[in-house]
């Protein structure tokens, strides 16, 4: 008995260390009550002639043991017609609003993912998202601090007529699957839209950049961003 008691505990004791090493995956809506929008205005990209503008909320990181796919979108209420979402990413944000891109969310558009936020939500158009092959994250890696958050951007892209424009702007994030799209049954960790605490206001408008955050999107557009390693 004592021996089979002994062999209970060390079960336990190694189910309970497997349940503390979980990893960060895919992200999932923010955290209660909802945040704020962030926006920073970029200003004209020179290469394109479009005005660009970075919008971006706060999210969770669900917990995963296995590496997957995740799926991301934008959906407009309002959409000027010369608008386009071009990229998307997951990055930590600190107290001084430097972004740190995260390189295992290598999203890239997809048009699966944004007939299924289109199908499964309404509203839109929306611009889907995809990220395949996305490895587990040991969290204690993250290096986040007290005061870190962790961001979903997508990156818009939009001319002079469209200065002015308000929108009301959904987000949604899950688990996907490979190829694009996601399963709309998943019992969790679906993809799922949520937005911000004024609703998902948006207004188009396009300043010069003031802050070392514009620098950092800057880069990761020229595909120069700091990235985690």
């Amino acid at each position: 008995m004592k021996r089979r008691m002994m062999a209970m505990l060390a079960a336990a004791a190694m189910l309970s260390a497997a349940s503390v090493q979980t990893v960060l995956a895919c992200g999932g809506p923010p955290p209660m009550p909802p945040p704020e929008i962030w926006v920073i205005n970029h200003g004209l990209n020179e290469a394109t002639g479009n005005l660009e503008q970075w919008v971006g909320i706060e999210i969770d990181l669900f917990a995963t043991q296995s590496t997957g796919t995740c799926a991301c979108g934008l959906g407009f209420s309002n959409l000027p017609p010369s608008l386009d979402v071009t990229m998307a990413g997951i990055g930590i944000v600190d107290p001084d609003h430097n972004v740190t891109f995260l390189d295992e969310f290598l999203f890239e558009l997809n048009g699966q993912t944004a007939n299924d936020l289109q199908g499964s939500f309404g509203g839109g158009p929306w611009f889907g998202f995809t990220a395949e092959n996305v490895p587990p994250i040991d969290p204690s890696t993250l290096g986040l601090g007290p005061e870190d958050k962790i961001k979903l951007w997508f990156k818009t892209e939009f001319d002079a007529s469209a200065i002015g424009t308000v929108a009301n702007v959904t987000f949604a994030s899950g688990e996907g699957l490979p190829g694009g799209g996601f399963n709309p049954t998943l019992p969790v960790h679906n993809v799922a839209p949520f937005t911000s605490q004024d609703n998902g206001l948006l207004t188009l408008a396009a300043p010069e950049p003031t802050t070392g955050v514009l620098a950092c999107l800057a880069c990761l557009a020229a595909g120069l961003v700091r990235r985690r390693r």
